[in-house]
């Protein structure tokens, strides 16, 4: 590959990240303290970017040297938006999430394709106890975050902060306006409620009952995602769909199992979009990957039932089999908090 095809390569990247034909160009001048007449000399071609300027975009823009030159190999470079770093308290986590998906309104025509073998974290955050059960439970065992060693969790005490409850609800306005198309199985709530009788068992509630008022919650947040089926619009609970009420598709996945996995589309920009090390995220661009993304996706959904809008038994049948589980799982933590599993 010659520079010049290195250099188109880069502005084209750098173009679609930015995700506006207007100003992307008005940006790379500010971001390298040059004139757009100068910028647009490095655009045709007629000047070649220096070593310094080609470094300063790319850590700028986030962007390889490998994804300009390996473009015939499937070498795939990802983006970890949480950082990998230390969280040292829920907007740590938070932020970057808001970030992400305020960036997506920057891009036209978003669809959302997802795939997933548990309940996606912005359903949760449709509820402010399983939100906050969520998040001190990362915090108390993924994150290690101080003062969480000995503390026990409570629906009273651990009600969220203004900033972090201003940060979701900013994170499920902005999330909530995509259209989706979604491929479930029975088992999406199966982890959460491990979780909730792990803690039961390890005496991590302040409160053992409040468990059952967890699996309460959970009981009603899927009838709520039952109804964002029925009526193929995202929507939050206790609300009505609008303008802004992102189309809503789900199907019943029972034979490809996954773990969380995100393809969003664009006319600007795609992403493969997957968790690691859960509740992390890492992004991918890579074109080969969104190709092989694509075609997976149209291949299970191909194979998978519809539950969305007309699909009644479909529907009944999917959500019966979540509610059943989340029953039973009521009647084992009443046994283990019969047998004295309290603090």
């Amino acid at each position: 590959m010659d520079t010049f095809k290195i250099q188109e390569s880069l502005f084209e990247l750098i173009k679609s990240r930015i995700g506006s034909s207007n100003q992307w160009v008005d940006e790379i001048a500010a971001t390298l303290s040059l004139s757009k007449p100068a910028i647009y000399k490095r655009i045709n071609g007629s000047t070649a970017l220096s070593i310094h300027d080609l470094a300063v975009l790319m850590k700028t823009y986030d962007i390889s040297f490998d994804s300009l030159i390996h473009t015939d190999k499937l070498t795939v470079d990802f983006h970890f938006p949480t950082g990998g770093g230390t969280v040292k308290n829920y907007l740590d986590f938070l932020t970057p999430i808001k970030y992400f998906v305020t960036n997506l309104s920057k891009f036209n025509n978003v669809n959302i394709w997802h795939t997933t073998s548990e309940l996606h974290l912005f359903y949760y955050f449709l509820n402010k106890d399983l939100t906050n059960f969520k998040l001190f439970l990362h915090a108390k065992t993924l994150w290690n975050i101080d003062g969480y060693e000995n503390v026990k969790f409570s629906i009273e005490n651990f009600s969220g902060s203004i900033l972090v409850q201003n940060e979701i609800k900013s994170i499920i306005e902005k999330y909530f306006s995509f259209p989706s198309i979604e491929l479930w199985n029975e088992n999406v709530i199966d982890n959460t409620l491990n979780q909730i009788k792990h803690f039961v068992i390890c005496n991590y509630f302040e409160k053992p009952e409040e468990s059952l008022i967890l699996c309460d919650h959970l009981k009603t947040l899927v009838q709520h995602l039952r109804k964002m089926a029925e009526i193929g619009k995202k929507f939050s609970i206790g609300k009505a769909p609008n303008d802004h009420s992102g189309d809503y598709f789900l199907y019943h996945n029972e034979l490809a199992y996954t773990n969380n996995l995100m393809l969003i589309l664009a006319e600007d920009q795609e992403f493969v979009f997957t968790t690691y090390n859960n509740p992390n995220f890492m992004l991918s661009e890579n074109k080969k990957l969104i190709a092989f993304t694509k075609n997976w996706f149209k291949r299970v959904k191909n194979l998978s039932s519809p539950v969305s809008l007309d699909s009644v038994q479909s529907r009944m049948m999917l959500f019966n089999q979540i509610d059943k589980k989340i029953e039973y799982s009521k009647k084992e933590i009443q046994l283990l908090l019969d047998k004295g599993f309290e603090k």
